[in-house]
C-alpha cells in the first residue's frame, strides 16, 4: 500500500502503523505518488486531501486514469467534510477524519485491501472472457466453408429421411428411401411409387 502526505509526522505515524500488517511505501507529493503507481500495482493508497502542487482531488483524477482498481482512502481534516464527499464522488473509496484512529485505520485498509483484490481478479476474468470469445470467433471464422460444408449434409440427410420427398433415381430406389420411414404405408415397390406419387402431387 502507498501512504500519499506531505507532512512528515502524520505520514510516517501512518506508515509505522500499518508496517505491522501490510507492505507500506510512502510520497510526501502527489507527483511521487503517481510515478510509483505507474511502476506497480497497490491495493490501498491513503491519500491526503491537501498538500501544495498538486492536492488530494487532483492526484486522486490522475491515478483513476493509471489504475481504476485501487482502493483510495482519502484523509480530511477538520472542516473539510464537503471537499471529502467531492472526493468520493470523485472515485475514492473511503474517507477518514486525520487523524485516523489506528484501530478504525487497520480495519479500514483490510477492507479496501480485500475489495480492490476482487476487482482485480473480476477485471481479469472478464478480460480472460473477451479473449476466449475474440479466439472462438476467429476459430469459427476460419472454418466457416467447413462448417458450411457440413450442415448442408446433415439437412441432405434430413431430406433423404422424409417420406414427403421425391428422391430423384430408379423407382426402386426412389421408393425405398422414400418409404424407409413408415414401411407400414406401403405394400412393396408398388405401393411405395404409388405413395411418392402422391406426395409429389
Amino acid at each position: 500500500m502507498l501512504v500519499v502526505d506531505d507532512e512528515y509526522g502524520p505520514r510516517e505515524s501512518i506508515a509505522y502503523t500499518l508496517a505491522s500488517s501490510f507492505s507500506v511505501e510512502t510520497a510526501d507529493r502527489a507527483a511521487e505518488a503517481l510515478r510509483k503507481i505507474k511502476d506497480q500495482h497497490y491495493h490501498v493508497i491513503v491519500l491526503d486531501i491537501r498538500m501544495p502542487e498538486m492536492d488530494g482531488i487532483k492526484a486522486l483524477e490522475e491515478l483513476r486514469k493509471i489504475d481504476p482498481h485501487v482502493s483510495v482512502i482519502i484523509l480530511t481534516g477538520y472542516g473539510m467534510l464537503s471537499t471529502a464527499q467531492q472526493a468520493m464522488v470523485g472515485g475514492a473509496n473511503q474517507y477518514m477524519r486525520k487523524p485516523p484512529d489506528v484501530t478504525e485505520l487497520l480495519d479500514a485498509v483490510r477492507l479496501q485491501a480485500e475489495a480492490a483484490q476482487l476487482r482485480r481478479q473480476q477485471a481479469k476474468m472478464s478480460q480472460d472472457a473477451i479473449a476466449l470469445n475474440s479466439a472462438l470467433k476467429k476459430e469459427i471464422d476460419s472454418n466457416q466453408p467447413q462448417i458450411w460444408q457440413a450442415r448442408a449434409s446433415v439437412e441432405l440427410v434430413h431430406d433423404l429421411n422424409n417420406p414427403l420427398t421425391v428422391v430423384i433415381g430408379s423407382p426402386g430406389c426412389s421408393a425405398s428411401i422414400a418409404c424407409s420411414r413408415r414401411p407400414w404405408s406401403c405394400s412393396g415397390t408398388w405401393g411405395c411409387s404409388r405413395n411418392l406419387a402422391r406426395s409429389s402431387a
